[in-house]
């Protein structure tokens, strides 16, 4: 765990500077406004805690990211926390090139549908063919809904958790990095209505992870923790890049 979150500040500040994320540990809260609640949104009065998951493996991978991530707060998403960047295999498709993974953590007044509706703006946005584009092929940026507060969301355009959640290490990886301490002793994240919150599937997500083996499956082939540095992307945990020594004094 003390990785994970080291990291974690070192990604906030390295890969995500415009975003002017703060905070300790693995939990960030943006200084940019979510956008004002639209025609479409539910009264303001209704938050919902949600979880999305980032991937991209087209064109600037990072810029795809931070880009999907400034569009998020733009459309009535406040960003909470970030977890650390993946470098993955893809799953199902082989023939073409890895994806880098995150996750976020945020809230909404927008109700399931309406953040289906949003998400699918942000990725034809960013260049994806919504229409014509083979089915787990390439894509320049992909936005799912894995948990909207502790709601099971059965409809025909969208299942909330995210059907294939359970089964994707990209996924889960991130997943276990928005979880905090402190979220388990205080009983809720920032919604602190049994509805709301996506506390409990979080916790079923880092068990599930954690009983898989947890960080043990983290640099394994297919599945390495990463950090943008310019044009590379360098590997965390198997060997130093940076060495230093910081002196601090009163003067």
């Amino acid at each position: 765990m003390a990785l994970r979150h080291a990291g974690s500040s070192v990604l906030a500040a390295a890969c995500w500077p415009a975003l002017h994320l703060a905070g300790s540990g693995a939990s960030y809260v943006t200084s940019i406004a979510a956008a004002g609640p639209t025609t479409m949104s539910q009264p303001r009065s209704s938050f919902s805690e949600v979880v999305i998951a980032l991937g991209t493996n087209q064109g600037n991978r990072v810029d795809n990211l931070l880009d999907g991530l400034v569009c998020l707060t733009n459309h009535a998403i406040k960003l909470l926390r970030v977890s650390l960047l993946y470098e993955t295999a893809p799953k199902y498709l082989s023939e073409q090139p890895p994806f880098l993974n995150a996750a976020v953590l945020g809230h909404t007044d927008l109700s399931p549908l309406q953040l289906l509706y949003h998400l699918k703006q942000i990725e034809k946005a960013a260049g994806r063919d919504l229409a014509g584009a083979r089915r787990f092929g390439p894509r320049p940026l992909d936005l799912d809904i894995i948990f909207y507060g502790n709601q099971d969301v059965q409809h025909e355009v969208l299942s909330v958790p995210h059907v294939s959640w359970q089964d994707r290490a990209f996924v889960k990886a991130p997943l276990a990095d928005l979880l905090l301490p402190d979220d388990v002793a205080r009983g809720h994240i920032s919604e602190p209505g049994p509805q709301a919150s996506v506390l409990g599937k979080l916790l079923t997500a880092v068990q599930q992870w954690e009983d898989e083996g947890g960080e043990a499956q983290v640099g394994q082939p297919g599945l390495c923790r990463v950090l943008p540095i310019h044009r590379q992307i360098w590997e965390l945990g198997h060997s130093t890049h940076i060495c230093g020594i910081l002196n601090v004094t009163p003067d």
